[in-house]
């Protein structure tokens, strides 16, 4: 099968918690491919090794080095926030002898920054057979899914007439690294591709939203 322009659309059952500005698409394919590495829960935390995509290598399309999948399109964009938290009700701990500080009964509080969507679209450029593979092991996006955040209900994958994966309409869908424009609006430092967690793939880089020229279309 060969790559196509695609739209991928997510429905919840409960909005997405978020850690970070944006969710990457190529991130979300990139740690479906992580977590089907066998000896995964073995790596050191917070530190790079190579994991072999295999066949799964050509799911996404680069272009010039940069992957062709868009951030995350909410419904609305709007954010809000709320907390939650944990707290053990006992005789014990009214008396003083159940330690609320660590362990089992600890208590905490804490922050969700979250987007009201219940409706999420991406755009990519890849094969719809290895895309849809990957995203059967999916099912949750975003940060706190451990407690039902971005628990995913259905997911649709369509073919498009065009190509909106990294820039829709001279607006960028995705952190683009600035050596690679001719014109651009802004530009801050960025991750601009997967692991957005490290600070290896940092670079000025237009954001998405951004207004942008690539080089390559003149």
């Amino acid at each position: 099968m060969k790559a196509k322009p695609l739209k991928i659309t997510f429905d919840l059952s409960f909005p997405i918690s978020l850690n970070h500005r944006w969710l990457h698409f190529d991130g979300i394919i990139g740690h479906a491919i992580w977590a089907r590495n066998g000896d995964h829960y073995e790596a050191p935390t917070k530190q790079e090794y190579e994991v072999d995509p295999g066949r799964f290598k050509r799911a996404i399309t680069l272009k010039d080095g940069i992957p062709a999948a868009s951030v995350g399109v909410f419904e609305v964009d709007e954010y809000r926030s709320t907390y939650y938290q944990k707290r053990t009700e006992s005789e014990f701990f009214h008396s003083g002898k159940l330690d609320v500080g660590s362990g089992y009964f600890r208590a905490w509080r804490m922050l969700a920054v979250y987007n009201p969507s219940l409706r999420i679209s991406f755009y990519c450029h890849g094969r719809r057979d290895l895309i849809e593979e990957l995203l059967g092991d999916i099912t949750h996006l975003g940060d706190n899914v451990r407690l039902g955040w971005g628990m995913i209900r259905d997911m649709r994958i369509e073919q498009i007439d065009r190509d909106y994966s990294i820039v829709r309409d001279g607006v960028a869908m995705r952190p683009i690294p600035t050596r690679c424009c001719s014109e651009y609006s802004e530009a801050y430092p960025l991750a601009w591709r997967s692991p957005y967690w490290s600070a290896r793939n940092i670079e000025p880089c237009v954001p998405p939203g951004a207004k942008v020229r690539l080089k390559r279309d003149g």
